[in-house]
């Protein structure tokens, strides 16, 4: 499969920019993909304060986090066939402009509906404004950056992952949970800004209902979102209890937890770097890779994660195979499939991440913590042996063609 950027079915073929990949464009569209990404990470950090100054339980303020990537999951592909047609830098000052009416709802909500409406409805913005940031960066960059700046933007949201939940959590110490929400509406609101000044006036998508989902089940887009799924909802299973395994297995206080999420964190953001490069120059092998790595060190750490040192490396190894691969294959999803690939893409990792805490919980519940890390590693192992099983048949194939030639 080829890994320049094709332009969606229904539309001309438009100049492309070419700009460097440290680009202003670049830049301001990284920054998009940390303030959307942030709102989703941010609200575990407050999940307290909403308790007790709503006086709600705390699984029912938790809603406000979970029901967030539900939102996601859900609304992603009607929203996409509906306003993909319009141009990026239309489509979006309007989501950004909806976002931060979305956190003022938030900042003043009385209630906790109130609160959960607001997040649902910043929810239906979250994969509209990835996926267009992630299609409009490889639109202005040269055809061999391409990959490059989808690992750049996705860097944005593996910044976010690392920070989110912590700034989250220091904000509502230090201004409340209403001023944080605020704040994160004044930043998007100064994104949305940045795009209106630096963004190229690039086409739209112009695709019917009917053509979008013709695009979404291409083998080659398909295959990259199935990889996301797989991936993100094996990730989920252990990642969703992290913390208290940290706690009840590996034997650590909030310090060492708070120490463990931040080890991930920066490992994921340097896999996520990683994959972006290779991206453009061995995208299968890079992503065999990079879910052999996440399996292999997922397993160990179920046999070697009571002890925290040893945890913490484990941990980083399992970060960085995880968030290798998200960049290689959205970019090929991106490649086949243009901006409507790249907007379901989020939800798809979203619906991913909902079906594996559900798992998790699960799992927890019938075989205990220790169990979950064991889950996600048969499920990362089988999956890079059928993407190698994959690239095998493919090669084969073109063998076979060349030879019949």
């Amino acid at each position: 499969m080829s890994d320049t950027l094709r332009t969606a079915p229904g539309n001309a073929a438009a100049p492309r920019p070419a700009r460097r990949l440290w680009s202003v464009p670049v830049l301001t569209l990284t920054a998009l993909a940390f303030v959307v990404s942030t709102t989703e990470f941010m609200a575990v950090g407050v999940v307290p304060q909403i308790t007790d100054d709503l006086r709600v339980s705390t699984g029912a303020a938790g809603l406000v986090s979970s029901l967030y990537a539900t939102g996601v999951a859900v609304t992603t592909l009607p929203v996409a066939m509906t306003v993909m047609r319009h141009r990026p830098r239309v489509l979006l000052p309007a989501g950004l402009g909806l976002f931060v009416v979305a956190h003022a709802v938030m900042a003043l909500a009385p209630t906790l509906p109130v609160l959960i409406a607001g997040r649902v409805l910043a929810s239906t913005v979250h994969s509209l404004a990835l996926g267009c940031a992630l299609s409009a960066a490889s639109a202005v960059v040269a055809p061999q950056r391409q990959g490059a700046a989808v690992g750049m933007v996705l860097g944005g949201l593996s910044g976010a992952m690392f920070l989110g939940a912590p700034l989250g959590t220091a904000l509502g110490d230090l201004v409340g949970w209403r001023v944080s929400f605020a704040l994160e509406g004044a930043a998007a609101l100064l994104v949305l800004l940045a795009i209106l000044r630096t963004l190229p006036d690039l086409p739209g998508q112009g695709v019917t209902d009917r053509r979008a989902l013709g695009v979404l089940g291409r083998p080659q887009v398909l295959g990259p979102l199935v990889v996301t799924f797989t991936i993100m909802m094996a990730n989920s299973v252990p990642f969703t209890y992290l913390g208290s395994y940290l706690t009840d297995v590996t034997g650590v206080g909030a310090d060492g937890v708070a120490a463990g999420l931040a080890v991930f964190g920066v490992a994921a953001f340097a896999g996520n770097a990683a994959g972006g490069l290779v991206a453009d120059r061995a995208p299968r092998r890079g992503a065999v890779a990079g879910a052999t790595l996440m399996g292999v060190a997922v397993a160990l750490f179920g046999i070697a994660g009571a002890h925290p040192w040893s945890a913490y490396v484990l941990i980083a190894f399992w970060a960085f195979g995880l968030q290798s691969i998200v960049p290689i294959v959205t970019h090929r999803a991106v490649a086949a499939g243009g901006g409507l690939a790249a907007v379901v893409g989020p939800g798809t990792a979203n619906a991913g991440i909902a079906v594996g805490g559900l798992a998790g919980s699960a799992v927890v519940g019938l075989a205990g913590l220790r169990t979950t890390p064991w889950v996600a590693a048969v499920v990362a192992l089988l999956l890079a042996a059928a993407m190698s099983l994959a690239a095998l048949w493919s090669r084969a194939d073109r063998t076979g063609t060349a030879s019949s030639d």
